[in-house]
């Protein structure tokens, strides 16, 4: 198990201890505060899915450099035993068995530019067992031989355009992962904010909902009162009777919408709870309406840099798979010195002369001989690429629109909460106006009680115009550059 995964479970563990307490002295001595960002915090520790989002997300960025792996040098190291006791035709000769030991160290280098180097060291230790000394006066030996290998591709990764198509497909692999999981983990922060908010309000909303339901049970016993004295019609009580189910049909929708809310809010932050028991914060009225639009980023959103990536991947694929269609034909050489001796030691300093050198020069060339088949994976690559830039224009445009919407939508909605607020404040006054008349005997009961209903109707529309505006602020915070996780 990594320690990055163990880390995160740790912080999950001490975390989910911690919401525990929290929710347990809550209980027990009233409900304690829970601000918007120590709730996103519980979310990114508690939430597994995000965890695993963060986990991929720096995975990804750690191995995006994979592909750089077979052109750095590399030690080269071997070792081998071997006795062959077969038959031979002349065991005078060639004796009844050959014992062969090999050891080899070196380096080697693969470029970006299609040229490969090796440089090893390899000593040889020869025994020819059952040889006439006659014919084979020296039957154990040692060879000691520094080589350098050289080759450069000319047709099929000329130049390494193969090695670096294969480089950036790794790389931009990686990192079309990486923003995508980054995205992910954004928009589960952006839930979270919106889920934060959505039981704020509910809470708000149960509120408003219980007083209507008071005043629709008053206006009802004020109605029935009338009725008995024969002061009134009874369709008025009919009526006011009718009006208090509806108003307990939209409390129960408002403690319904409250639980759910409740149940979500919890399962974010990894509690498997039915009630959030903290208090929550939200900003003043004021601070709602004077709330600025979030500033888009210079870059595009993380998905739509995910699918650029995807397209440079499909590119650099259609660049490797028409490279490994191409004929091989390369250049190569060698040059090594050699050194023999019946000890190790002479044979290693036999090797530094320079009299006794071995080299090779050469071409090798292979090709496939199904022609059809190389052509129809060149398109077939081709097709993909062309898939991947339709992809991302479609991304492209669909970040700006959406973009556009929001800001549009958010603006709307920051014009309807000043309405509702202008609204309610009117409703308000108007609701302590008519209190004032009452006092003074000029209105009816009924009359309040139905000025404290409009009162009640302009709470709610402001309810959910705020929460509107607030929600859209935390989608529009997918598009900005900061807070990344």
């Amino acid at each position: 198990m990594s320690l990055s995964i163990m880390r995160h479970r740790l912080q999950f563990a001490a975390f989910a201890l911690f919401a525990h307490a929290v929710q347990a002295h809550a209980a027990a001595d009233g409900a304690m505060t829970l601000p918007l960002d120590r709730y996103l915090q519980e979310v990114r520790l508690g939430h597994a899915a995000v965890l695993a989002s963060i986990e991929a997300k720096e995975g990804a960025a750690l191995r995006a450099r994979e592909g750089s792996l077979p052109l750095t040098p590399m030690f080269l190291g071997s070792a081998q035993l071997m006795s062959d006791a077969k038959p031979t035709i002349s065991p005078s000769v060639m004796g009844s068995k050959t014992v062969y030991n090999t050891y080899t160290v070196g380096l080697s280098q693969q470029t970006r530019f299609g040229f490969a180097g090796k440089i090893t060291y390899n000593l040889m230790y020869t025994d020819i067992v059952g040889v006439n000394p006659v014919f084979v006066p020296t039957s154990k030996f040692h060879d000691a031989k520094p080589m350098i290998e050289l080759t450069q591709s000319l047709w099929k990764n000329a130049f390494g355009r193969e090695a670096r198509a294969q480089e950036g497909l790794i790389e931009a692999s990686a990192l079309a992962l990486n923003h995508a999981e980054s995205y992910k983990a954004r928009v589960k922060r952006s839930e979270a904010e919106i889920a934060y908010w959505r039981v704020f309000f509910a809470r708000q909303a149960v509120t408003v909902q219980k007083e209507a339901l008071g005043r629709g049970v008053k206006l009802r016993d004020w109605n029935e009162r009338r009725v008995r004295s024969q002061l009134g019609d009874k369709a008025d009580l009919l009526q006011s009777e009718a009006a208090l189910e509806v108003r307990k049909l939209e409390l129960q929708g408002a403690q319904d919408e409250l639980a759910a809310a409740s149940r979500a809010f919890n399962s974010l932050r990894g509690l498997d709870a039915e009630t959030v028991e903290e208090e929550l914060d939200a900003p003043e009225a004021e601070q709602v309406e004077a709330l600025s639009a979030v500033l888009k980023g210079e870059k595009p959103r993380e998905d739509t840099e995910a699918a650029a990536e995807q397209l440079r991947a499909a590119d650099l694929s259609a660049s490797l798979g028409a490279e490994r269609a191409r004929p091989t034909f390369d250049l190569f050489g060698g040059y090594a010195y050699n050194g023999r001796d019946t000890a190790s030691s002479g044979a290693l300093t036999d090797a530094l002369k320079a009299d006794k050198p071995t080299w090779v020069a050469g071409l090798r060339f292979s090709t496939s001989l199904d022609f059809g088949m190389a052509s129809d994976v060149r398109a077939g690559y081709a097709r993909e690429r062309n898939a991947a830039d339709l992809n991302l224009q479609r991304r492209f445009f669909d970040d700006q629109r959406e973009w556009k919407d929001l800001s549009a939508r958010f603006g709307d909605a920051k014009r309807r909460f000043k309405l509702t607020r202008g609204i309610e404040q009117i409703q308000k006054e108007k609701l302590a106006h008519e209190k004032e008349r009452l006092s003074r005997g000029r209105t009816t009961t009924y009359q309040l009680l139905l000025f404290e209903q409009d009162f009640a109707q302009a709470q709610l529309s402001r309810i959910r115009a705020q929460a509107e505006v607030l929600q859209l602020a935390a989608q529009m915070k997918l598009y900005a550059e900061g807070g990344r996780p």
